[in-house]
Order: structure tokens, then sequence, then C-alpha cells
């Protein structure tokens, strides 16, 4: 099962981290942090850095697409 989260720049961190943690759990989950370019994206506060392993362009489906908060 393919478990997308997508990063944007400001997102809420217990909002992507929270479930992360409870996902990784599953039999055959493949959890995969995604943004517009792979790479490192800081949440809202800045002070935290999450690596997006792929790029949204990559992926082609997803059996899951959790989608953290933003703050504007």
């Amino acid at each position: 099962m393919r478990i997308v989260i997508p990063l944007f720049d400001r997102f809420t961190a217990l909002d992507a981290v929270g479930p992360y943690e409870g996902l990784r759990f599953l039999p055959d989950a493949d959890v995969v942090f995604a943004a517009a370019e792979a790479g490192t994206v800081r949440n809202d506060a800045g002070s935290l850095a999450l690596i997006a392993s792929a790029a949204f362009a990559g992926i082609d489906s997803c059996d899951v697409l959790l989608v953290p908060g933003v703050i504007a």
C-alpha cells in the first residue's frame, strides 16, 4: 500500500509526523513524503525540516493521500 504525504512550505509538523509514525508500522506500507521538488521542506515554525524523497511529478498513483495542514 502506497501512502503519500505531500509537504508544502509551512506545513504543520504534527499533521505530517503524527500520522506517519502510526502508518509506517502497517504491513506492506510504503510511506512517501513528496513535494514540488525532492529535498528539504520546513514546517510553519521554520525549526523542523523533513526530506521529501519524491517530487509530485514522480508520483503516478497512491492508495492513501494524507494532506497535512498549512499555516496561511
